[in-house]
């Protein structure tokens, strides 16, 4: 179910085109994200070997991932990388999701509980208890309280 909302999404951008034009990125861990220790080292890739870049992504340490300024393609490389993740998934792995974090309101609802609620929202398919269970979603939803 994600992934067939990310291959539309991403045809719908235009972003399938065999023959992609090569956008370089680089990760800004080491300007404005998380300790070399955490993420383990700056990524970098290009936009026509999307392979290539989430097996770099994949073998980062902890998989967290800063990039920079608006209009430098940081939507694009998101939705290619959650694409490519769902393509080729690897035994244990979690299904990627990703959310528009500019909607959350710190003030209003801790970070982990908005997250919850809109993966709730945007993937109404994980409320089937049979096929995923009652409690399934105690694994990707905080405690109360």
């Amino acid at each position: 179910m994600v992934r067939r909302q990310w291959t539309e999404e991403a045809a719908a951008g235009g972003l399938l085109d065999p023959h992609a034009l090569a956008v370089r990125w680089r990760s800004a861990q080491a300007e404005a994200g998380d300790h070399v220790r955490m993420v383990g080292r700056t990524l970098s890739g290009r936009s026509d070997d999307i392979p290539a870049f989430t097996a770099a992504f994949r073998a980062l340490p902890r998989r967290r991932l800063v990039l920079g300024d608006p209009g430098t393609g940081r939507t694009t490389l998101a939705l290619l990388l959650v694409r490519e993740l769902l393509r080729t998934p690897e035994p244990g792995e979690p299904v990627p999701v990703l959310l528009d974090l500019a909607p959350w309101n710190p003030r209003r609802e801790p970070l982990l509980h908005w997250m919850a609620r809109r993966i709730r929202e945007d993937c109404p398919a994980l409320r089937n208890h049979e096929m995923y269970g009652r409690d399934r979603h105690a694994s990707w939803s905080p405690k109360a309280g």
